[in-house]
């Protein structure tokens, strides 16, 4: 996923997903994707840290759980950027880790400005 590929710009939540995994509750799917944007937050400062201390190990624990909050919101562009990085960290080859976090950083941007207009 870089700016300007497909990815980026559309694939940024899959809100039916969500609606589907709650059984159509739309404040339910609203209170759950609150809770990630705040999750989301701590979860990327911690894959930031990792990745500049180079840090494999809590990169791939701190990305895995990013990819999994986010997968449960249908956040799919941040859970393809983490997982990326997941496995940047199990693989401890972190050469292309620092783009990867360039990429989170527009992908959760991207998830903000959707979730603005979705989500007070």
């Amino acid at each position: 996923m870089r700016p300007g590929d497909p990815a980026t710009t559309m694939n940024v939540l899959h809100r039916q997903d969500l609606l589907d995994r709650v059984g159509g509750d739309t404040e339910l799917a609203d209170e759950l994707l609150e809770l990630f944007r705040d999750e989301m937050v701590e979860l990327r400062d911690r894959v930031i840290e990792a990745v500049a201390r180079g840090d494999a190990s809590e990169l791939a624990a701190s990305a895995h759980g990013l990819k999994g909050s986010s997968a449960n919101v249908g956040a799919v562009g941040i859970q393809a950027v983490a997982h990326e990085l997941e496995q940047a960290g199990r693989s401890r080859s972190l050469e292309g880790a620092g783009a990867a976090c360039e990429r989170l950083d527009l992908a959760i941007a991207a998830l903000l400005e959707e979730l603005g207009e979705r989500v007070a």
